[in-house]
């Protein structure tokens, strides 16, 4: 028995297109293929280009039956089913999608010949971006209708705009709003102290989770990722600083999708800390603005960590005593701490304690170099030094007197032994 394959003319034809997206989502967009022929026919390998051929953006693997539709879904991470209930065909796109301003779609076959080709360079000839109709094809011309997914056209729609668009509003509902993004930066910025930055970014659908999120600081640092995250920044040196925030679609795209920028001062901190033995940590604020210390860590000379509670805030101008005990630590054992960030990227040298006595001393030095004094232990040592560099001067000061007295007693008594040497000498001469 001999067996004849019968050959199956493809005629298969792209039939609708969602260039503008749905009324979720501007990135949901779709096209519909057609197979009006009385065969089933295989796609797989078919292939969908822009750009005339140029640019491949879809390849097809299922196969479409006779007289019946195929929707081939454009899929991102955040518009992941543009038409609900349809799960034929779906991919990025290329990652770019189709532009409003129109394109040049070329479908060819497994083989590479081509199957049809749009040209509309010069733009879309149908389809609405604001009421989202869709372009279609009634047969003889495209037109502008209320969206069919594997439907055939509504002829006619396209000359009752309101009634489309009360059909439309209740396709699909989803909130919606307006794309924008929402930066957070602290209040307060400064020198040598990490800082935390975030972004959101809103796209009609919801929040972006994909894409490439990029931070200009102002400083000459950039960071960028493939999703949102916090970055954690540290300025070296004070000024006015433009902060930007980015949000690419695609990590190829040459222009932003959306941006914003935001002009910052970043300052000195006029930060003190120290430790008062017995009593526990004192932190005192020169700025003109309260400082948030929340999650700051105490490290201690033992290497103990104490962290700060949250809301840990210290007015304008003031200083605040937070003590020891409040930690669980002994009030007699510490003198001095390091203060650090909650990263632990800056660490603020802290003196050690000053701890106040009184000291006399008493001496029969000059009334210039003996007394009471009332000075922190830190001070003993050096006026005690003082002290003692007065004792050595004074001394110093006493010996050159005396060996000067000395020596005119000694010339004044070898000045007499001369007088009666000579006295002595005249007397005996006269008796002679």
């Amino acid at each position: 028995m001999l067996l004849f394959c019968k050959p199956v003319f493809a005629s298969v034809s792209i039939t609708e297109i969602a260039w503008m997206g749905t009324a979720e989502s501007q990135f949901g967009e779709w096209i519909e293929l057609y197979n009006d022929s009385s065969e089933s026919i295989s796609l797989a390998g078919w292939k969908l280009y822009e750009a005339g051929g140029e640019q491949l953006i879809f390849t097809l693997t299922k196969t479409i039956p006779s007289e019946s539709y195929l929707l081939i879904e454009r899929t991102t991470a955040s518009s992941p089913d543009p038409v609900p209930g349809v799960n034929d065909e779906s991919g990025s796109f290329g990652g770019s999608g189709l532009s409003n301003t129109g394109e040049y779609l070329v479908l060819k076959n497994s083989g590479g010949t081509i199957e049809q080709s749009l040209n509309f360079l010069s733009g879309w000839p149908a389809g609405d971006a604001t009421t989202k109709q869709t372009m279609q094809w009634d047969g003889s011309k495209w037109i502008t209708s209320s969206p069919t997914p594997k439907a055939s056209v509504q002829k006619g729609a396209d000359e009752n705009p309101e009634e489309t668009k009360k059909d439309l509003s209740t396709a699909w509902s989803a909130p919606r709003s307006e794309p924008h993004i929402e930066i957070s930066i602290p209040k307060n910025i400064y020198t040598k102290v990490s800082a935390e930055f975030s972004a959101k970014t809103f796209l009609e659908f919801g929040q972006a989770y994909n894409g490439l999120f990029l931070w200009n600081m102002g400083d000459g640092t950039v960071y960028k990722s493939s999703s949102p995250k916090n970055i954690y920044h540290t300025y070296e040196y004070p000024g006015l600083y433009t902060i930007s925030f980015a949000y690419y679609r695609a990590p190829y795209e040459n222009k932003p999708f959306l941006s914003s920028s935001i002009e910052k001062t970043v300052v000195n901190s006029g930060l003190g800390f120290r430790v008062v033995k017995n009593q526990g940590f004192e932190f005192t604020n020169a700025d003109v603005v309260p400082v948030d210390i929340s999650g700051w860590f105490i490290e201690l000379p033992d290497y103990q960590l104490v962290e700060l509670p949250p809301f840990s805030i210290v007015a304008s101008k003031k200083t605040v005593l937070m003590p020891f005990k409040v930690f669980g630590l002994p009030s007699s054992k510490y003198i001095d701490a390091k203060l650090q960030t909650p990263e632990r990227t800056y660490t603020l040298e802290q003196p050690k304690i000053q701890e106040k006595e009184t000291i006399s001393i008493k001496t029969s030095l000059p009334a210039s170099a003996s007394g009471s004094f009332t000075n922190t232990k830190d001070d003993i040592d050096v006026k005690s030094d003082s002290i003692l560099e007065d004792i050595s001067k004074t001394k110093q000061e006493t010996k050159p007197d005396e060996n000067n007295n000395k020596k005119k007693l000694l010339f004044f008594g070898i000045l007499v032994l001369v007088v009666s040497l000579f006295i002595l000498s005249e007397k005996k001469m006269k008796s002679d």
